[in-house]
């Protein structure tokens, strides 16, 4: 007798949550790359500082070395055309070559494009006054007053400290319009409230304020004793008079 045959039972695979190239490939989190943003901003302005020095410098540098050797140029043929004169000369015999002229007309542009550039710096730096000093004008902090290497809640991020209360005020230097009151970020997705009033933290400094906001007012509404139930006394324990 035949035994009927039997359909081999279905072996299901256990289910992996999928797997995440970023990790593999070493990507980071968009969280990752914002908190390592916020800490390079206060090296890139030092940065830029640094660099604009450096340009000012250079540009001096090159005019100091173009002139020089234009009026060494000029001053070792203005003595040759003195000598000649002396004996009568109408015509300079040793005379500088064509060359030696386009060299010294190349010098001279680099001088004029070294002081363009210092001109752009200085008028730069003349309008960024103007503006602060207007700001200053308006009862306003300029960009000049804002630290970027100082944040600008000090210890008051921490959960116990936060704008309102009596204890501690908030330290630092207020960002300048149009930036982050924490990171002085200027680009954000969005723009969220902070110590400071509406629109003034970036997205992901205003995350992180209104997660200590919301721990700081669960711990007080629970208490010293930890638990939101407040204890009964004694009285309340002892039997009522009849």
């Amino acid at each position: 007798m035949a035994h009927p045959v039997v359909p081999p039972t279905s072996y299901s695979q256990p289910r992996y949550p999928p797997r995440d190239d970023r990790r593999m490939s070493g990507e980071t989190w968009p969280e990752a790359r914002d908190e390592k943003k916020m800490a390079s901003q206060p090296f890139k302005l030092s940065l830029k500082r640094n660099l604009d020095v450096w340009d000012f410098e250079n540009n001096l540098a090159q005019i100091n070395v173009a002139s020089s050797t234009l009026q060494e140029w000029s001053r070792h043929y203005n003595a040759i055309a003195q000598e000649q004169q002396r004996s009568h000369s109408t015509i300079p015999d040793r005379m500088p070559t064509l060359e030696s002229c386009n060299e010294m007309l190349d010098l001279q542009e680099k001088i004029g494009q070294a002081l363009e550039r210092m001109r752009d710096m200085i008028y730069q730096q003349e309008h960024a006054a103007i503006a602060d000093q207007r700001m200053r004008e308006q009862g306003g902090k300029g960009p000049a007053d804002y630290d970027p290497e100082m944040n600008v809640y000090g210890d008051d991020m921490k959960i116990h400290s936060f704008p309102g209360s009596d204890g501690k005020k908030r330290r630092g230097r207020a960002a300048p319009p149009g930036r982050c009151h924490s990171c002085n970020r200027a680009e954000t997705p969005e723009w969220r409230r902070g110590p400071d009033g509406a629109r003034t933290l970036c997205n992901a400094c205003g995350l992180h304020y209104a997660k200590l906001t919301r721990k700081n007012t669960m711990k007080q509404a629970q208490g010293p004793n930890g638990s939101s139930l407040r204890p009964k006394s004694m009285d309340d324990n002892s039997p009522r008079p009849l």
